[in-house]
């Protein structure tokens, strides 16, 4: 139980906006609606959007519970108890339950939501619950929406916009927005002129206005230029009484809770953390870098360069390595496997782009092969599809990222009354190396935005090449 509890509770940690947060990890990695060009968690693993139990609400509770206890006797002050997990926090159905239990400790309760969720009525209730609640609003028009956060294919945002003002007007306690920009996605004028309207008519008690300050899971998710964020808080200042740019770094005030590795590790699982806070960390632990080389060692700690600083994050099960978190790894899911030699013992490739579309678990059904995809392309790429058109047959080259493992003899589309046959001489995807291809039909073109039909690949799939078929 300690070791699970490492993982759900972690910190306190220095925010920006909450003070000293001791945060609750309810998400395991990296189950999410979104799959954001700038997370800092990498790539979505598993996109939904059916509400689950994850842990027991018990569980949540007792982790936090003992981590509050042991950051006052290191006396840590702890501010907010925050929920912000490896995913989406209001993906968790237990979620105002969960606040309920931890309501006795007498500490104010805060949940950073991605809003994709808020439509639902149960979803608006539970936030309820929390003193203070982040909702994001990244977007005010459906094409820089799916852009820059890339939601399951279900959602629209419409629903969303509206979820947030039935929200609004019914919430007590402190609300505030948060605004991610995102250079050539989202930053445009026009673009930002009517995410200030939408907050207008919102009116949070403040809106925050974010740059990525860490690794983000696609290496063209840029900050804009300092004149575009000015311009961009001008806007926002016109329609929202108060305005907070959130474009430096936090500091790195990490607490130490008794047991150095297990600080590190649950800090750095949510919240990548730069060398500098990393020395720190160890110094007031009375530890040195020989902790962190064992972790980077063992694999449980992975690190990432990004613009002039050294990251450290917590690689989880399901969750790639920072390093090449922008690419699915196409290294063996099997253990027992040994590569032929060095050279040849992972081969990483660059995604191109995502899949969007209704599927989101494996499916026998004909639909996904005759049903639209979008396939969304790095618009750093775009020039590339030309002499492409519609009514042309493609080869789409993609990623399984939802097959765990394989086994070299299978039973044909998992039908145990079928004789097993050799793994290449299948369809499967559980394969060594989870790769798929499909011939598709081109239906439009738009933007960066490619229509297709007969692509059965899951919603999130990252596209490793298109070629004429």
């Amino acid at each position: 139980m300690p070791d699970l509890w490492g993982r759900i509770a972690f910190g306190p940690i220095p925010s920006r906006r909450l003070g000293r947060s001791l945060g609750v990890n309810n998400i395991p990695p990296k189950v999410c609606t979104y799959a954001c060009t700038y997370c800092q968690l990498g790539h979505t693993s598993k996109m939904q959007i059916e509400r689950s139990t994850f842990y027991r609400p018990e569980e949540i509770a007792q982790a936090v519970e003992a981590k509050v206890a042991q950051a006052h006797k290191a006396g840590e002050r702890v501010d907010y108890l925050s929920f912000v997990p490896d995913g989406e926090p209001t993906l968790d159905i237990n979620l105002g339950r969960e606040i309920d239990l931890l309501r006795p400790l007498g500490i104010p309760i805060a949940v950073i939501s991605n809003a994709a969720l808020i439509w639902q009525p149960d979803v608006r209730a539970d936030l309820a619950k929390a003193d203070w609640v982040s909702l994001k609003v990244d977007a005010a028009r459906e094409p820089a929406w799916r852009q820059v956060d890339r939601p399951h294919g279900s959602l629209r945002l419409d629903d969303i916009l509206h979820g947030l003002l039935d929200f609004a007007q019914a919430y007590s306690g402190k609300l505030v927005s948060e605004t991610m920009l995102v250079a050539g996605l989202n930053d445009g004028e026009d673009q930002v002129r009517e995410v200030a309207e939408f907050l207008g008519r919102l009116r949070p008690g403040k809106a925050y206005l974010s740059v990525p300050t860490r690794p983000p899971a696609e290496t063209y998710a840029h900050a804009p230029d300092e004149d575009t964020v000015a311009q961009a808080y001008r806007l926002l200042n016109e329609k929202v009484e108060q305005v907070e740019c959130l474009t430096g770094y936090e500091g790195n005030a990490f607490a130490v809770t008794g047991n150095v590795e297990e600080d590190l590790l649950s800090i750095a699982a949510v919240h990548p953390m730069r060398e500098k806070a990393v020395s720190e960390l160890l110094a007031r632990a009375g530890a040195d870098w020989t902790v962190v080389q064992r972790l980077l060692d063992h694999g449980e700690l992975v690190m990432s360069d990004f613009q002039g600083h050294r990251f450290y994050v917590r690689k989880l099960q399901n969750r790639q390595s920072m390093s090449s978190r922008d690419s699915p790894s196409l290294e063996d899911q099997s253990p027992a496997r040994q590569p032929l030699t060095d050279k040849v013992a992972m081969v990483a490739y660059h995604a191109i782009g995502r899949v969007e579309n209704a599927f989101t678990q494996p499916t026998m059904s004909k639909e996904i092969e005759t049903d639209e995809s979008r396939i969304v392309l790095d618009p750093a790429l775009i020039e590339g599809l030309e002499g492409l058109e519609p009514g042309q047959k493609l080869l789409v080259i993609f990623h399984l990222h939802r097959s765990q493992g394989y086994e070299l003899r299978q039973h044909p589309r998992g039908d145990p009354g079928q004789p097993k046959r050799g793994v290449f001489a299948l369809r499967s995807p559980r394969r060594p190396n989870p790769i798929g291809v499909t011939e598709v039909e081109l239906v439009a073109i738009e933007g960066n935005v490619l229509r297709v039909r007969g692509l059965d690949a899951l919603d999130g799939s990252p596209v490793l090449d298109i070629k004429p078929a």
